[in-house]
């Protein structure tokens, strides 16, 4: 920080309107593949950003069973999914921000609350990241063929999560329809293979 626009506390945890927004960032990063980062991370956060640190320990279990896809895999597009957004503040930190006396400026935009990225391992087994930072259970569905992904005409589908990895049912023919819950704070890989 520049002298004149540093904040007088640069470490205070900024205000909890913008929680939700911690949790977007880390959500987006997640489905992208990134590694689950957290800067200037103090051990108070355990306890006053439970919920935060919790969903960012949840993610990074998650990908560290699912590195076939996030981090040896190919991004690909994703499948059409029905998702709910929501109105919430984003904070601007920053020294451009501050130049008139305070280092954070805020605005309200309305932002998705489930989050996925498809991925392709080596062996094309498909992978698709998703997590909700919803408050409720939320219901996902969406549907895509096969040959969009190279994916056999059956196989399986199964779940990575925190927890490892759980078949979930077998699918037979070239359309693959998906449909699940997601509970808030809950990340996982759904993963389709030729079941073999």
């Amino acid at each position: 920080w520049p002298q004149e626009y540093a904040p007088e506390k640069p470490l205070e945890m900024l205000d909890e309107r913008f929680n939700k927004q911690f949790l977007m960032e880390q959500a987006r990063s997640f489905v992208w593949g990134m590694q689950p980062t957290i800067a200037n991370y103090q051990s108070f956060l355990a306890a006053a950003r439970k919920k935060e640190i919790d969903y960012l320990i949840n993610i990074s279990k998650v990908r560290d069973r699912a590195l076939k896809y996030l981090l040896y895999g190919r991004f690909l597009r994703n499948p059409e999914t029905n998702s709910l957004a929501e109105d919430f503040d984003i904070s601007r930190l920053s020294i451009y921000a501050g130049k008139q006396g305070e280092s954070v400026t805020a605005f309200r935009g309305n932002f998705h609350l489930i989050y996925a990225g498809t991925w392709q391992a080596d062996n094309n087994d498909v992978g698709i990241a998703l997590t909700s930072i919803s408050d409720n259970s939320e219901r996902l569905t969406f549907k895509f063929n096969a040959d969009d992904y190279n994916l056999p005409r059956s196989g399986r589908i199964s779940v990575i999560d925190k927890n490892g990895s759980r078949l979930l049912k077998e699918y037979t023919g070239n359309e693959i329809v998906f449909d699940m819950m997601l509970e808030p704070g809950e990340a996982c890989v759904i993963e389709f293979t030729s079941g073999k």
